[in-house]
């Protein structure tokens, strides 16, 4: 037994397949979950900076930053996501991406709450210049259990979006409707699932959406050991400029926790 867990352990060491991904959204979720019962107040943040400086035929500089802060009061609860990503080689930029988001939870341990957030991001890969958007939901805990967690939201927000690629060119400015159900299952002591999956249209093309989904697994190696499998696909019915409707992203990998 001991044998082939080893074994499995090897494999998913060195198995990491990820592709490019417009993440329009953020899976605010698993960021809250394991402390979203505390009564107390609590801080948790993880600050992250990569930075690589290669030199051969070429010189290709890559930097990224991942950082999330979280406060949980007695009552509400504050967070802040950050990302960004950025690849230059022979000075100019391959990749550069990365969105700045800020969610604001009340009353956050009723059966139904309030939710207020703001966002801004880039993609300079995919043509997005610039995206930003205000909006809120009312949001209703349907479960709510130590195995079990499913919650959804419908509400409204306000998004404005700048595209320019090659010869595209589209600047937005639209009230759209935002919906999403989360779903948190806790199999065992070592195994869980969490998905959520946001829906997003104008509200006079309500199924013409921009869905976008994001489903995380993990299973316990052991007590410091996780394998962990994301599948992260994204859909858009009319998206703003002639680009693919289609992406995805699929990762995995080993976590360690201390």
């Amino acid at each position: 037994m001991n044998f082939i867990k080893n074994i499995f352990f090897t494999i998913c060491f060195f198995t990491l397949f990820q592709t490019n991904l417009f993440a329009q959204i953020l899976n605010i979720e698993k960021e809250r979950q394991e402390i979203e019962v505390t009564d107390s107040t609590v801080w948790r943040g993880n600050f992250i900076f990569g930075f690589d400086l290669t030199r051969q035929q070429n010189t290709v500089l890559q930097f990224d930053n991942d950082d999330y802060l979280l406060l949980m009061t007695p009552k509400h609860a504050y967070i802040w996501i950050a990302h960004i990503n950025l690849i230059k080689s022979e000075g100019e930029n391959v990749i550069s991406e990365g969105y700045f988001h800020h969610r604001i939870n009340f009353w956050r341990k009723k059966k139904l709450s309030a939710e207020f957030f703001a966002q801004y991001q880039y993609n300079e890969t995919r043509g997005l210049i610039n995206r930003g958007l205000v909006g809120a939901t009312p949001r209703f805990s349907l479960k709510a259990s130590d195995n079990l967690d499913i919650s959804i939201g419908t509400g409204a927000m306000y998004e404005w979006e700048d595209w320019k690629l090659a010869e595209n060119y589209a600047l937005t400015r639209l009230v759209k409707s935002t919906n999403y159900i989360n779903f948190h299952a806790k199999f065992n002591e070592n195994t869980e699932l969490m998905f959520i999956t946001y829906y997003q249209a104008r509200f006079d093309r309500f199924f013409h959406p921009r869905v976008i989904g994001d489903a995380n697994f993990r299973a316990k190696l052991s007590k410091h050991i996780s394998f962990n499998l994301k599948f992260v696909p994204y859909y858009d019915e009319q998206p703003v400029i002639r680009i693919e409707k289609w992406n995805y992203e699929v990762s995995s990998g080993i976590g360690i926790q201390f």
